[in-house]
């Protein structure tokens, strides 16, 4: 399906551990989370309705619907509090824009939380959400 010119949308918005470059231009992506994240059997160190710390997680994203623009601002939030902002230079012969963001220590609260995109480029506007829930493995 072909979207119209006028049209902006994010392609691919995924949560991981890394996001690695490789020779050539292709990109591996590290420990993919899903919306459910599982965690080792609560413990008296970890109990059940702690807040979660991730040390560090890499956002993946793909915008799409970007030919004719210049530049990309982005905002990427946790539960409506900023993890990272800012803009990034795009070449207006391109449609797709591929943006990483690094962030963390990040804390989750026990009942899991939720991750938003938003991205402008001109006149066009783009928001996606990744809400994450977590899960105790049995002991």
């Amino acid at each position: 399906m072909t979207e119209p010119a006028s049209t902006m949308w994010i392609r691919a918005f995924v949560m991981c551990d890394d996001v690695r470059l490789e020779v050539g231009g292709t990109m591996t992506l590290v420990g993919v989370f899903a919306d459910r994240i599982v965690l080792g059997a609560a413990s008296s160190e970890l109990a059940a309705d702690s807040d979660v710390v991730l040390p560090r997680v890499a956002i993946y994203s793909v915008v799409a619907g970007l030919t004719g623009a210049d530049e990309l601002v982005f905002r990427l939030t946790l539960d409506g509090e900023p993890l990272s902002t800012g803009t990034e230079a795009h070449d207006p012969g391109f449609d797709e824009h591929r943006l990483i963001s690094f962030v963390g220590p990040i804390k989750l609260p026990a009942t899991g939380g939720r991750l938003a995109l938003e991205v402008s480029a001109a006149t066009r506007r783009a928001a996606v959400e990744h809400r994450v829930a977590f899960e105790h493995a049995a002991a």
